[in-house]
């Protein structure tokens, strides 16, 4: 490969470095902007430009299916692996799978519930916020009591209306404002909760979602709102019934407006990268007319 677009997961950094500080790279330094592999399969998907790509077996799949890249180019190059430490004379959890890890994780909270602000699909940063990845996640773990909102989905939200409280609705769910937004879920749910208008309070303000429902799928609940609305308060979940002390996880759809407000309710407040359209760390976008040195890309743009 000559010059051109590079997109490569954070995995194969100190790789991918390491090739083009060694003088082996044959042609033109390519341009390499490193991320999430989850953020870099949406970028492409969305219409971004590359010359060669390095994702996980799974996204490479997922892009190669619409056609983004061509199958006959893939070549596998390796393995990653993750790992959870824990302080000196503590027993090793058992991480080998996604249930294990959880569980470990669950074991390790000091009280419940968790707020996880959902900062790569906030709404506030002028994305959809109709992000399902989360939802898809809790689904495969129903032990889990959560809650996941607001998310943006005014066709679910018409047919919770329409449907009535302790209706049960098959629903799909999330995905459907651009491909940055994923992969929507099909759920059979019920109808917890409807509303005219959910009004929450953000500091000394209101602010709507519009119509909205809530509907519960087992342990979890998840409210579904008709306008693009940072999640800022916990009225958002208990406007409509959902009682945020009998769940383990909550999960907003804020990048940190929300925290004040939630740290009243929550036993702690943490940051997902869920790989989202939104683009919360500025290192991690591709930028086409930006003029450099400019901080923080480069180390000392002031020199």
């Amino acid at each position: 490969m000559s010059g051109g677009v590079f997109l490569a997961a954070g995995a194969v950094k100190t790789a991918v470095e390491s090739l083009l500080a060694s003088g082996a790279w044959i042609g033109e330094r390519p341009r390499v902007p490193f991320g999430m592999v989850g953020a870099l399969r949406d970028r492409i998907l969305a219409g971004e430009e590359f010359d060669a790509t390095v994702l996980s077996a799974e996204a490479i799949e997922q892009v190669a299916e619409r056609g983004f890249v061509d199958r006959a180019s893939i070549r596998p190059l390796g393995t990653t692996g993750m790992g959870l430490a824990v302080r000196e004379g503590l027993a090793l959890p058992a991480i080998e799978t996604e249930a294990g890890l959880l569980e470990a994780l669950a074991r390790a909270a000091p009280a419940y519930p968790i707020a996880f602000g959902d900062r790569w699909d906030s709404p506030g940063g002028g994305v959809p916020g109709d992000g399902a990845i989360m939802i898809e996640t809790l689904l495969r773990h129903p032990d889990v009591p959560a809650a996941v909102g607001v998310l943006w989905d005014p066709i679910a939200v018409s047919i919770c209306r329409a449907a009535g409280p302790g209706s049960e609705v098959w629903l799909r769910i999330g995905g459907k404002a651009t491909p940055v937004s994923g992969t929507p879920v099909d759920v059979h749910a019920t109808v917890s909760a409807v509303t005219d208008d959910l009004v929450i309070p953000f500091e000394q303000s209101r602010v709507s979602f519009g119509p909205a429902a809530s509907v519960s799928i087992g342990s979890l609940d998840i409210v579904l709102g008709s306008k693009r609305v940072q999640t800022f308060s916990p009225a958002a979940f208990t406007s409509l019934g959902i009682d945020l002390a009998r769940k383990k996880m909550v999960v907003v759809k804020s990048s940190n407006h929300f925290a004040a407000a939630f740290a009243k309710v929550a036993a702690d407040i943490h940051y997902l990268d869920s790989f989202g359209p939104f683009p919360h760390d500025p290192t991690k976008v591709t930028y086409r007319r930006l003029r450099r040195p400019i901080a923080p890309l480069d180390p000392n743009p002031w020199a």
